[in-house]
């Protein structure tokens, strides 16, 4: 009887893990649609395509490049949605410095938001639709 309790609560948690994960991926979406979005690759450029986030998403190849981009635009705010694992920390800790000044808000609250599931795997932005799918078949 334990067991079955425990298989519940776990499918329970799977479940607003997944509502929590949609909620957020939502949010950006329509978020995006007004301002830019900076991940560090192809494949995380192509991962929040395939869970729906449009508007214009910028590879980091070049953090002065960007920046010289961003400041001739006159960008007001852009998202920054680098990996979540150790490198991706040292990463958005580095591009931070690199941008400071060129767009008078850098929102990391997304990048923060997805690290909260780290536990389910999700170290990299190309990891959110597999997450998801994952979550859903559940």
């Amino acid at each position: 009887m334990v067991e079955l309790g425990a298989f519940f609560m776990a499918k329970r948690r799977m479940l607003e893990d997944l509502e929590r994960l949609r909620f957020l991926v939502e949010s950006l979406a329509r978020e995006a649609s007004s301002t830019p979005i900076i991940v560090e690759g192809y494949r995380d450029a192509e991962a929040l395509r395939r869970v729906g986030v449009g508007g214009e998403i910028l590879v980091l190849k070049s953090a002065r490049k960007l920046r010289r981009y961003l400041e001739e635009r006159g960008s007001r705010k852009v998202i920054l949605l680098l990996d979540f694992d150790s490198e991706g920390v040292e990463l958005m800790a580095k591009t931070l410095r690199e941008l400071e000044g060129a767009v008078p808000v850098i929102d990391t609250w997304y990048w923060r938001k997805f690290r909260e599931f780290k536990y389910l795997g999700l170290l990299e932005v190309e990891y959110l639709p597999a997450i998801l799918g994952r979550l859903s078949r559940h």
